[in-house]
This record gives structure tokens, sequence and C-alpha cells, in this order.
């Protein structure tokens, strides 16, 4: 028998053995962690953003250091009476997914939305969001709040938030000329209402210009680019489009004119999704489809789910649907071509709007898209044909 000591010293260094085991196992799961964590914050990170009138947007951008796919997708989140965020209906698995695919991905909440709340002084100098938001013109130009909710929009202000796709588009351009990602290969995937203005927005870029102005104004002897900003757009995919912003904004008419015209002259690939039972997007989504095709063959297609009964950002869930959308971005980005990642230099241009064949739409003297002194451009609402507030 083992003296009683003898017995206490060997159990205490066989504790004393597995607890410094214990110990550095711990202590590298904590390295490893915060490794994980250090890589994670680097390349999935929280953003924030400026519009051309002064709202501060929220979102994340997910920057793939692989470079393996050279291009950055846009997601557009859905909205409505109960409002929505870029947090919702699958958008984070889903742009997670696509960045483990080897893609650049940015999220964002629209203003009055999410955590884009936040408005600077400079915001209500705009006639349109003082008459925009209720309740704004009341206070008579004083103590006018430093946040806004999408609660207090008026009829006609959802329109508005193209000028939120613009500013990340902007957004996008100045990380581009930091060479963090490609917006030079930008594929746009919008759901519902965020669908909706999506497509307007591309029919907006594919009507602005480059343009150099001579040192006298003269538009005769401007230097305009080749090319519409629509070229940095290599596909869409549009997640059951809304015919409505909301019952007092339809958008049907000017959608389905202005995705022809995109149709005939860009030729932007569009893909239309839609899932069972869904008759009215189903419809919708196909009558765009092939308005788009009666122009060129190779740019709209409409995809209805006969398995899926679901709508909207919803059908990101769907592995059938994730599948389908790899494939069809790929599809786009292939057509794309060119992966050059040349300077934007977005805030040192002025840009203008034209219609098919270069024909300019503002004079000189009017305001353009976009003046050298702005960081970000302007989305003129009346030279896209849809209402404004006055």
């Amino acid at each position: 028998m083992q003296p009683l000591w003898r017995t206490s010293l060997v159990a205490g260094l066989l504790a004393l053995g597995v607890g410094l085991l214990t110990g550095s196992a711990v202590q590298g799961q904590d390295k490893n962690k915060d490794k994980d964590k250090k890589e994670k914050d680097e390349n999935i990170r929280p953003v924030s953003f400026q519009t051309y009138d002064s709202v501060t947007l929220e979102g994340v951008l997910y920057k793939n250091p692989t470079g393996k796919q050279d291009a950055v997708v846009m997601i557009l989140h859905d909205f409505g009476e109960k409002g929505g965020n870029s947090k919702a209906d699958n958008i984070p698995e889903f742009a997670n997914m696509l960045y483990k695919e080897g893609y650049s991905v940015l999220t964002f909440d629209f203003r009055g939305h999410g955590e884009s709340k936040t408005v600077k002084e400079s915001f209500w100098k705009y006639n349109e969001n003082v008459l925009g938001i209720k309740g704004a013109k009341l206070k008579g130009g004083k103590d006018l709040p430093d946040t806004i909710e999408y609660t207090s929009f008026a009829k006609g202000y959802d329109l508005y938030l193209l000028n939120d796709i613009a500013a990340a588009k902007a957004y996008l351009d100045r990380r581009s000329d930091a060479k963090e990602v490609n917006s030079h290969r930008v594929v746009v995937i919008g759901a519902g209402r965020g669908a909706a203005l999506g497509a307007l927005w591309v029919a907006n870029e594919n009507r602005r210009r480059k343009v150099r102005l001579p040192k006298n104004n003269n538009p005769a002897e401007a230097q305009i680019s080749d090319d519409s900003e629509a070229k940095d757009i290599a596909g869409c995919v549009w997640l059951t489009i809304a015919s409505r912003l909301n019952d007092d904004v339809p958008v049907y008419t000017q959608t389905r004119e202005l995705v022809r015209e995109l149709a005939e002259t860009a030729k932007v690939p569009m893909v239309y999704y839609s899932g069972k039972g869904d008759d009215k997007g189903t419809s919708y989504s196909s009558d765009l489809a092939k308005r788009m095709v009666k122009e060129s063959k190779e740019v709209a297609t409409a995809r209805a789910f006969d398995d899926v009964s679901t709508a909207g950002a919803k059908l990101l869930a769907e592995k059938e649907v994730r599948s389908r959308i790899l494939k069809d971005i790929t599809a786009a980005l292939d057509n794309h071509g060119a992966k050059e990642n040349t300077e934007h230099k977005t805030e040192a241009n002025v840009y203008y709007y034209f219609l098919p064949g270069r024909k300019l739409l503002f004079t000189p003297k009017a305001m353009p898209s976009k003046r050298e002194t702005d960081e970000v451009p302007i989305v003129n609402l009346p030279y896209m044909g849809l209402p404004v507030i006055r």
C-alpha cells in the first residue's frame, strides 16, 4: 500500500497536468476565436455612407479578399406598411452565401427603415424632404428632427429612395477606386418594392453619361462619354418585382417603358422570379420580361417556381432559388465580360441625362445628375417620367 502523501502527490501532479493541458487547449481555442473574429471583422463589416441630401445609410459590406468572382452584388430589401430592412427575410444568410462563393456584397437599409434613420440639418433644405416627411413643414423650419421614419413618409415620397441606391453605387465606386471591390461588375438583386426601385434606378443609369464641358459651357463642344453609367451593371435579379411602391404610387407604366428602353439600348440582362400561387407577381414579371424580349431575346427571363410558395426575399430561403440565382448571375457576368477595374473618380466628374440617341436632356445651366462639387449623384425624377413632390 502506497503512503497517503505519495498518492496525494501523484493526484496533484495529474490534476496540474490536466489543468495545464486544459488551459492550453482553452487558450488555443480563444486564439482561434480571436483569429476568426479578426478575420470576420476585416472582411464583413458595418459601413455607412451619405446620400446627396444628407441621409446616413447604414449597411454591411462583405469584402471578398479572394477576388475569385471579381464582382460585387448589391441587394435591395423590400419595404411596405410594416417597413422592411436588410436584415429581414434571409438577406444576411444569402449575402453570406454569396460571399463564400467569392462575391463581394453590399446590403443596406433604405432611408427611414432599419438603421438608416439619421439625417443632417442640411437634409431639411431640400423642398421634397420638407414636403415629403409628414409634420416637418408644421415646425416652420425650426427644431426639425435629426431622424426620420418611413411611417412619416407622405404620398409619393417612396420614389426618393432611388437616391439611396445612387448613393450605394457611389460608395461602391469609391471602394472600387481603393481596389477593395470591383464596381465595374455589379449585379443588382432586389425584392418586391426594392426590385421596382432597382429597375427604375438601372434605367436611370442608362440615361446618365459622363460629360466634360468646355469653359464656355457650350453644349455643342461638350465631350460626351460613349457609354452610359449602366455599363457597370452586369445583370439584375428581381424577386417578385412590385408594380406599386404603395397604394398611392403605381410604377407599372414607367417601369415597363423604361425596361423596354433598357433592352433596346444597354441590354442589361434581367431575370424575374416569382413563386407558386402568386398569380399577380408572375403575371407582372412575365409582362416585363416579354416587353424586354421584344427588343432583345438575350436580356430577359421570367422564372416561376412551381414548387415554391413564397414571394419576394423569402424566396431566398429556398435552395432551388438560391442555386438558380447563382447560375443566373454567373451567366450575366460571363456575358458582361471585361474585368477591368479602372478608376471611376465619380466625385471629380459631371454627369448629365440623355435620351436614347444621345439627345441631351439638360442644358448646361440646368442641374445635372452630378456636378464637380457633388460627391453623390442625384436622381432627377421628372427626367425619368416619374412624379415629384412639389
